[in-house]
């Protein structure tokens, strides 16, 4: 059964907190747009409206203003705000995320707003997390993605080409491909037509298993 929407009422003191977490510039880009994002609930009382505000998603609004209802009697501003994965646990990125990230990649930033001809790997994880692509993500993990997707947005226009479309497509065609294999390669070494997975280095094993090297592992990405 669906929750019903989350109202936030802040007290003096957290709203203090919340206005110093987006004013302060070491914050990372996730806890700052969270913290926005609890104030503007508050003020607006509407998730759609905070939705609008933010860019972002309605249910990326409903997500941290219920996760701060149920947390922040019991935790800190801060732990209310992070994305509470276990200290070294590796992260896990669904199949659906991988390919929205490669439609971003492949889509001009000015169509996000940004003035600028092509995108960084920072703003690139500025926008997956603003869109909700990611809950979090670094800039460095941002650049292994890329490298291993073989997308260099810094340095290519993708969607000026005459074959955009077809790019786009057989990139996430191949996402697609290495996860309905994912049963397969847990099983024996399996070399992939494009050079999508080699032996010792799969796209999934370095994507989605950061600190690990056993391809069995691929099951835990869906």
């Amino acid at each position: 059964m669906r929750r019903k929407r989350a109202k936030i009422h802040l007290t003096d003191k957290q709203r203090a907190e919340l206005q110093t977490i987006v004013r302060r510039k070491s914050m990372s880009a996730p806890l700052v747009l969270r913290a926005k994002l609890l104030l503007y609930a508050e003020a607006l009382q509407q998730n759609k409206a905070v939705a609008s505000q933010l860019q972002v998603s309605i249910q990326l609004v409903g997500k941290w203003c219920h996760r701060w209802n149920d947390l922040i009697e019991s935790t800190s501003i801060e732990n209310c705000l992070s994305d509470g994965q276990r200290p070294g646990s590796p992260p896990k990125i669904s199949i659906e995320s991988l390919c929205q990230f490669v439609n971003l990649a492949c889509d001009p930033p000015a169509k996000y707003d940004w003035k600028i001809s092509n995108w960084s790997k920072r703003k690139l994880q500025e926008e997956a997390i603003k869109q909700g692509i990611f809950e979090s993500i670094s800039e460095r993990h941002v650049g292994r993605l890329l490298k291993k997707l073989d997308l260099n947005p810094d340095k290519n226009e993708y969607w000026l080409k005459e074959n955009a479309k077809e790019f786009r497509e057989q990139k996430i065609e191949n996402i697609r491909t290495l996860y309905k294999n994912a049963d397969a390669l847990r099983n024996k070494d399996h070399n992939m037509v494009g050079g999508i997975i080699e032996k010792d280095d799969s796209l999934v094993h370095d994507i989605l298993q950061e600190d690990h090297n056993k391809v069995n592992e691929l099951e835990e990405a869906n």
